[in-house]
């Protein structure tokens, strides 16, 4: 009867043992969004779409659970003029109305909200035709140490933010996810 009892929790346990492990290796799937047939991002699936992470964005996933959060913003390169006059008026700050300096404002925005704030492997590229500049950023914000990827694009009539990040503790857990979301963001061509 002894063996009987060994035998089956024996199996029971490596019957537990194989679901373990098969849950580990299920490999993630990806989707396309198409964002108001301007813009394509591929995304993973255990994402969903949300509408509090930034009040600006065009787009907004996460996974809560994860700590793994997506958003994308996109200013149309008049809305962008309207802003460089505001700061050249306002701040007493001159921009122009290129990528180069579109991603300074950007992370001097950033740099702002942040605390202990590092750049870096920053990179002037382009990504699925369109030029971009991407980054790093390490930072504390409200007391939680922060990890992002950030994409700067310029398109045929707007730039778009692609920022994704998560805790800084999940850095290398999700690094090179979060880079691949912010390499997929592709230019729709807009129909009428």
């Amino acid at each position: 009867m002894t063996n009987i009892k060994q035998y089956t929790k024996s199996i029971f346990l490596l019957l537990v043992t194989a679901v373990i492990v098969q849950s580990c290796n299920i490999e993630t799937t990806y989707e396309t969004v198409n964002v108001k047939n301007r813009f394509s991002i591929v995304l993973p699936s255990f994402l969903t779409k949300t509408n509090d992470l930034n009040d600006d964005a065009t787009l907004q996933y996460q996974n809560e659970r994860r700590e793994f959060y997506i958003a994308v913003i996109e200013e149309s390169f008049e809305e962008v003029e309207t802003a460089i006059e505001y700061y050249e008026e306002e701040e007493n700050i001159a921009y122009k109305n290129t990528l180069v300096d579109y991603k300074k404002m950007t992370l001097d925005d950033y740099k702002t909200q942040l605390t202990n704030a590092e750049m870096f492997n920053t990179k002037d590229t382009v990504v699925n035709n369109m030029q971009a500049i991407t980054t790093h950023l390490r930072g504390t914000i409200n007391g939680v140490d922060i990890f992002y990827s950030i994409g700067i694009f310029k398109g045929k009539t707007r730039y778009y933010q692609a920022n994704s990040w998560t805790l800084a503790s999940n850095e290398n857990l999700y690094k090179n996810e979060l880079d691949k979301i912010i390499y997929s963001i592709k230019e729709v061509e807009e129909t009428e």
